[in-house]
């Protein structure tokens, strides 16, 4: 587990957030914060993005899905990784949910083997999202060659090295209008 990520837990119901906020605390998270509602919760990601937030399904005024409909099409919000928890364990609800981005539905009462492996997963995959991009943003969504970053990255390990280094740079200007013939 990472103890420095960030997690949300919006649930209207008090006893519920703090049982959950408890076993976040045994889990060794440092940074929780909480939300009584649909609209607070919304509010405090935008304030201070989570990396996971605990989000209730069925709350008065603005429900679970609604918050994750919001979410996945708010550019602030689209990347935060959602677990969904609900009292209403059905088949249809937890598939809707995923559906719509969650990245899993947890039945409550949430038990704690169950939270720790849903969020060691959700964090996993965050970790293996954040490689990947790192990776995809050395290279030309057009072409797929390396770009300048790659250029430099690489050029700055050769000259740690001390050895002799010789670099040709050419530019092309308006390569994709150039026509073969």
């Amino acid at each position: 587990m990472s103890p420095d990520a960030r997690v949300l837990i919006v649930d209207d119901d008090e006893s519920s957030r703090f049982m959950l906020r408890k076993r976040l605390k045994q889990l060794g998270f440092q940074h929780v914060a909480e939300a009584r509602d649909g609209e607070a919760g919304l509010a405090e990601a935008l304030r201070q993005p989570p990396d996971i937030m605990l989000l209730d399904v069925m709350m008065p005024g603005t429900d679970g899905i609604s918050v994750l409909r919001t979410m996945r099409a708010n550019a602030q919000l689209r990347d935060i990784s959602v677990l969904m928890i609900s009292a209403h364990d059905t088949m249809d609800a937890a598939a809707q949910c995923i559906e719509m981005g969650a990245e899993d539905y947890l039945a409550k009462p949430v038990v704690m083997p169950l939270l720790r492996a849903r969020i060691a997963a959700v964090l996993e995959r965050r970790r293996l999202r954040a490689v990947e991009n790192a990776f995809l943003s050395h290279f030309d969504a057009q072409t797929g060659l390396p770009n300048r970053a790659a250029l430099v990255e690489r050029t700055e390990r050769m000259m740690v090295t001390g050895r002799p280094l010789a670099l040709v740079a050419v530019a092309c200007n308006n390569h994709a209008n150039l026509a073969l013939g």
